[in-house]
């Protein structure tokens, strides 16, 4: 990452602001999420897959495909960082200038909760690990705008 984009990073990070409810000060304990996640409906299949890029940082890519034309619906480059003891989940869209920065203000073995509250949609991602294999991710927003992908372990 060259110079302008971790000052960039940096500056959006440090933006954040809003109540913790518990600081994840460390990668390891979201080691959990480092696979290939794959979720499959009749017209789309969702793939978000996370692979660690050292010790402070996971990088991250989420597609949807629809599946009749095989045409990419969606698109987004991810990472999580760790910086200044905490946690932040960074998401870049094409329909955004710059990285949209989300802190961690909850996590566990079970469970990771990214919050931008300063972001339009969504404001809160949700990660919770049903199982080794199974993983829920709940988007959500203001007004009760929300989503939920179950995905399914792939490392294949």
């Amino acid at each position: 990452m060259n110079t302008r984009n971790s000052i960039l990073i940096g500056l959006l990070v440090a933006s954040i602001t809003g109540n913790s409810l518990a600081k994840c000060h460390s990668l390891d304990t979201l080691e959990w999420l480092n696979h290939r996640w794959v979720s499959k409906t009749d017209s789309n299949i969702s793939v978000e897959s996370w692979v660690r890029a050292g010790d402070p940082s996971f990088n991250g890519v989420g597609e949807s495909i629809e599946l009749n034309s095989g045409k990419l619906k969606f698109s987004e480059s991810l990472r999580i960082l760790q910086m200044s003891d905490e946690v932040f989940y960074l998401a870049k869209v094409k329909e955004n200038p710059l990285p949209v920065a989300f802190k961690s203000i909850e996590y566990s073995q079970q469970v990771a909760i990214f919050e931008s509250t300063e972001h339009d949609f969504p404001q809160r991602l949700e990660y919770r690990r049903q199982s080794d294999s199974v993983l829920k991710d709940i988007v959500s927003g203001q007004e009760g705008r929300a989503f939920d992908v179950v995905y399914s372990k792939h490392d294949d």
